[in-house]
């Protein structure tokens, strides 16, 4: 059994991550760990912010004692940014969150998925992303 969540609030691109404004250059926008494994649309490329999660708290505080006995709660969010959600979560005491620089739907190809309890994601929103991931969930 594992919970899907999609926080609905984003924060505009943190130092690092992403910038779409007209002139921007793509190795602008790039993670600092080197391009992306995966295409990116700049305008996709907005961190969740860390009080979006934090009103997520309860609810994977909830998940971890159901789920997971109070032991800790796996996380997976496939679209990576710049990395912040995984460091969010860790200051909002869930540590073990995987948010990889990697093609979500590579990933899924090779059936080779991170253990998680838990999808959680704010999927881009272009394309038919939010689509495929439902898809997936499904």
């Amino acid at each position: 059994m594992s919970a899907t969540l999609f926080p609905a609030a984003r924060a505009p691109p943190a130092k690092s991550s992403t910038k779409s404004r007209a002139g921007d250059k793509p190795s602008d926008w790039l993670p600092d760990d080197g391009p992306y494994a995966f295409d990116a649309d700049p305008d996709d490329h907005c961190e969740t912010d860390k009080e979006a999660y934090s009103h997520l708290v309860p609810v994977l505080k909830h998940l971890r004692r159901i789920l997971r006995g109070g032991q800790e709660l796996r996380i997976w969010d496939p679209y990576f940014c710049n990395g912040a959600m995984k460091r969010n979560l860790a200051e909002l005491g869930f540590p073990n969150a995987h948010n990889r620089n990697e093609d979500f739907y590579a990933v899924l190809a090779s059936g080779k998925l991170p253990e998680h309890d838990v999808l959680m994601t704010s999927p881009p929103y272009s394309q038919d992303h939010i689509e495929k991931c439902i898809k997936h969930c499904a």
